[in-house]
C-alpha cells in the first residue's frame, strides 16, 4: 500500500485512495488540538440521491461501518453532473445537516458537505455554485470527478479553478485515460492537483 505524505499549514496527513489519515493541528493561542483518525473525502452517503443509500438507516449503517474502521470524518460528496438531475447544489447543506444530526446524535462520526463535481458542471457553474459544491461550502477545496474520456485542455481548466483559489482533488484518476500514464499524474501533482 503506497502512502503519500502531504504537508501544508493546517495538517499533516497520509492519503490512501480517497481516505486520508490525518493529524490536524489547530493552533489557538498556546493550545494545540490534535484530532486523529481517517478522513474519507469521498462518500455517497446522503439518502435518496445519486447512487448512494436509499434510506437514513442505510446511511447510518455506512457511517457506523466507516467509524468501526477508524474513520473520524466523512464528506458527503454526491454527484453534480447532468445524469443526476435530482442532485441540486443549493440543497446539499440542508441534506447534510439532516444527516449530520442523525449521525452525531448517535455519536458515530463527523460529517461535512461536499460534492463530486463533473468537469461539465464546473465549467458552467457560477462562482457561487462552485462555492456551494466545495467542502464545507467554504469555497476553498473542490473534488473534481476525473473524466473517463480524454479532454483537451483539462489541465488549463484545472488551473483556472486553482486561479480562483480552489485546491483541486481529483476523484477516481485511475479511471481516466488522461491520468493513467504515471507521468501525466505526476505532472498534475507538481501543479498542485
Amino acid at each position: 500500500m503506497a502512502w503519500e505524505a502531504r504537508r501544508d499549514v493546517k495538517h499533516v496527513g497520509f492519503i490512501v485512495g480517497d481516505v486520508h489519515r490525518v493529524r490536524h493541528e489547530m493552533l489557538h493561542a498556546t493550545t494545540i488540538h490534535i484530532i486523529v483518525g481517517y478522513v474519507d473525502i469521498h462518500t455517497h452517503v446522503l439518502p435518496g440521491i445519486d447512487d448512494g443509500p436509499a434510506s437514513l438507516e442505510e446511511c447510518l449503517a455506512m457511517a457506523r461501518a466507516a467509524a468501526d474502521c477508524g474513520t473520524a470524518t466523512i464528506a458527503a460528496s454526491p454527484h453534480l453532473r447532468a445524469d443526476f438531475p435530482d442532485v441540486h447544489v443549493h440543497e446539499l447543506a440542508d441534506r447534510c445537516q439532516a444527516l449530520r444530526e442523525a449521525i452525531e446524535r448517535d455519536g458515530i462520526l463527523r460529517l461535512v458537505s461536499g460534492a463530486e463535481v463533473s468537469v461539465g458542471w464546473a465549467a458552467e457553474a457560477t462562482n457561487e455554485r462552485l462555492a456551494l459544491a466545495s467542502y464545507g461550502q467554504r469555497g476553498t477545496d473542490l473534488l473534481i470527478e476525473t473524466p473517463t474520456i480524454k479532454l483537451v485542455g483539462i489541465d488549463r481548466f484545472l488551473y483556472t479553478l486553482q486561479a480562483k483559489g480552489y485546491r483541486v482533488t481529483l476523484a477516481h484518476p485511475e479511471r481516466s485515460l488522461e491520468f493513467r500514464p504515471l507521468e501525466a499524474g505526476e505532472q498534475q501533482a507538481e501543479q498542485g492537483v
